[in-house]
C-alpha cells in the first residue's frame, strides 16, 4: 500500500516537467495517544498521515489529485494502514469550447448522485444552455485506490439541463440514480425439519436504490431588490414528493431586506430496505428576518 502511495506521487511529479503551472501541498502529521487495556497495561500508538493535493495544469488540460496514507510510525503494522484517494482524474475544459470532461475518480454534484464515483462527468455549455452528465462506479469504503467488482450493481447516474434563455430568470431540471447491492453472506437457519438441526443459508440481498426526479427555479431582478429560488425533488421510488425549498430576500429600502426561507423534506431512506417498512415523519421548517446592510 505504501508503494502505491509512493508511485503515484513519482507518477505525479512526472507530470509536473510538461506543466504550464501546478499548484498543490504535500504535508505530514503525527497523531500520538495512549490506549489502556487496564489500568497498570496501555500501549502508546503514534499514526502518521502523508497527504498529497496536487493541481497540475497544461493549456485547457489538468490533472487534479487528493490523497491520503495513514500507517504506524514504527512501520510494524500492528494497526491497519489505510491508502485514500479523495480524487484523483483528469479534467478538460472548453473543449471546442462546448465542453468539459473530467474522467477518472471524480466528484459529481447532481441530487441523489452526489459524491466522488469511478466513471467521467460531461458538462456542455453552448450560450444560455447548460447539460451535465454523470456516470461511475460507487467507490470502496475507505476511498480504496480500486474499483468496485460489481460497478454494474454499484453504481450513480445524474442528467441536468438548465437554462438562462429567460430575462432574469434560471431554469433547470434533471435526473440522478444512485444504486447499491449489498454483498450476500451465509448465516446459520434452522433445518425444517424435526430435529432443527443448524443449516448454512445463503442471504441474498436486492439492490437499494435512490431515483429522483428534480427540478429548480431561480428568479433574479436587482432593480426591486427581489432574489428568489427554489428547488424541487420527487421520488420515483416512492411515487412522492421528497423536497420543496423556497429562498427568497426583497429589499425593503436601500439598507433593509426582509428574507423568507422554508422547506420541507421526507427522510430519505434506500428503496427496498428494511428502514422503508417504518412510518417516518417528514420536516417542515419557516424562517423569516430582517437583515440590514451597515
Amino acid at each position: 500500500m505504501r508503494k502505491t502511495f509512493i508511485l503515484i506521487v513519482f507518477s505525479c511529479a512526472l507530470t509536473v516537467a510538461f506543466a504550464q503551472s501546478i499548484n498543490g501541498r504535500v504535508s505530514s502529521s503525527v497523531f500520538n495517544f495512549e490506549r489502556f487495556d487496564s489500568v497498570r497495561n496501555s500501549t502508546f500508538i503514534a499514526r502518521v498521515y502523508d497527504q498529497l493535493q496536487l493541481n497540475v495544469n497544461y493549456s485547457k488540460f489538468s490533472l487534479r489529485t487528493s490523497m491520503n496514507y495513514e500507517y504506524d510510525m514504527d512501520f510494524k503494522e500492528k494497526h491497519p494502514s489505510y491508502f485514500r484517494v479523495y480524487n484523483l482524474y483528469l479534467e478538460g475544459r472548453s473543449l471546442f469550447d462546448v465542453a468539459t470532461i473530467k474522467l477518472g475518480r471524480v466528484p459529481v454534484f447532481n441530487g441523489a448522485a452526489t459524491g466522488v464515483f469511478d466513471g467521467g462527468s460531461l458538462k456542455l455549455h453552448y450560450e444560455d444552455y447548460t447539460i451535465n452528465a454523470a456516470y461511475g462506479g460507487i467507490i470502496l469504503p475507505q476511498q480504496k485506490f480500486e474499483f468496485a467488482k460489481n460497478i454494474a450493481d454499484n453504481y450513480a447516474m445524474a442528467f441536468s439541463f438548465s437554462t438562462t434563455a429567460l430575462k432574469s430568470f434560471t431554469l433547470g431540471a434533471g435526473y440522478s440514480k444512485k444504486n447499491y447491492k449489498q454483498e450476500d453472506y451465509y448465516a446459520s437457519r434452522f433445518n425444517q425439519d424435526f430435529v432443527l438441526d443448524p443449516i448454512q443459508h445463503l442471504i441474498q440481498r436486492n439492490s437499494l436504490q435512490f431515483e429522483f426526479l428534480h427540478a429548480n427555479a431561480a428568479y433574479d431582478c436587482p432593480n426591486f431588490g427581489l432574489k428568489v429560488a427554489s428547488k424541487y425533488e420527487f421520488d420515483l421510488n416512492l411515487i412522492k414528493t421528497s423536497k420543496i425549498e423556497l429562498d427568497a430576500e426583497c429589499g425593503l429600502s436601500k439598507d433593509v431586506d426582509v428574507v423568507l426561507y422554508g422547506n420541507y423534506r421526507e427522510p430519505r431512506v434506500r428503496y427496498n430496505s428494511i428502514f422503508s417498512v417504518f412510518d417516518f415523519g417528514s420536516t417542515k421548517e419557516l424562517e423569516g428576518g430582517l437583515t440590514y446592510h451597515f
